[in-house]
């Protein structure tokens, strides 16, 4: 995102001959790696639901069921929660500083579960306007930061990758800065259990809120690669070289 917005200004700048604005070292720094689209499998799901208290449990398991993004979660309210068709809507809310992405509300069906775990959070947190506020009744902006500490209460973390923090780098060996576990991971991970088990690509588009359906199609990639069709032609190609 960076790279291209930074082209496109220079483009801009480019037509009223205003140039060579980047540096050699600049222009590196905007290189990227189109990376591996990657989603949870159902032992790392498992194991974080079963290291999380009853609200991390609850609000990893509405990205999951969702295919919500961060601030969609984190913003969502009890309006958004439809109780009698079982879904969840992604609502325009300026009024309290939130709209959706592209401009488009959208209607998702969740799983029964989900439905069910959701009517007993509500039980005992009537007084609230949102689903998971902060202490101070207000979006959570440190869901991130939780998925992290799960993940590292869970005996999850690669051990590979690090993060500099304030003082020092800190590896995911010892703290819980590990870059296998994201949110937007959980919404990958909804598109592909969602492809396995034959939901149409366009219908888990309108859901993901997708404006193409090339960027969900991505999203399936890694289901392609974990399928049994995928196994049999791995296997059957390399059954006399490898054993």
């Amino acid at each position: 995102t960076i790279s291209n917005r930074v082209m496109r200004v220079s483009c801009f700048l480019k037509k009223y001959r205003i140039t060579n604005l980047l540096d050699e070292a600049d222009k590196r720094s905007l290189k990227f790696v189109d990376k591996v689209v990657d989603a949870y499998t159902d032992e790392e799901l498992k194991a974080l639901f079963a290291a999380a208290t009853e609200q991390e449990r609850l609000i990893f398991q509405l990205f999951l069921g969702s295919g919500c993004r961060e601030a969609e979660v984190a913003n969502a309210t009890w309006r958004d929660v439809n109780f009698s068709d079982k879904t969840f809507v992604v609502h325009n809310k300026p009024k309290r500083g939130f709209r959706p992405k592209d401009k488009a509300e959208r209607r998702i069906p969740l799983p029964d579960a989900l439905i069910d775990a959701l009517k007993g959070w509500r039980k005992t947190h009537k007084d609230s306007i949102y689903l998971f506020p902060n202490e101070l009744g207000r979006p959570n902006g440190h869901l991130l930061r939780m998925l992290k500490n799960v993940a590292k209460r869970a005996g999850l973390n690669c051990g590979e990758c690090f993060d500099v923090g304030v003082h020092k780098q800190q590896s995911c060996l010892t703290a819980p800065v590990c870059g296998k576990f994201e949110l937007h991971k959980f919404r990958r991970s909804f598109a592909t259990f969602h492809h396995e088990h034959g939901v149409p690509a366009r219908t888990i588009q309108f859901w993901l809120g997708h404006e193409n359906l090339e960027t969900t199609l991505r999203y399936l990639e890694i289901s392609d690669a974990r399928s049994e069709q995928s196994r049999k032609w791995v296997n059957a190609s390399f059954a006399e070289l490898i054993s």
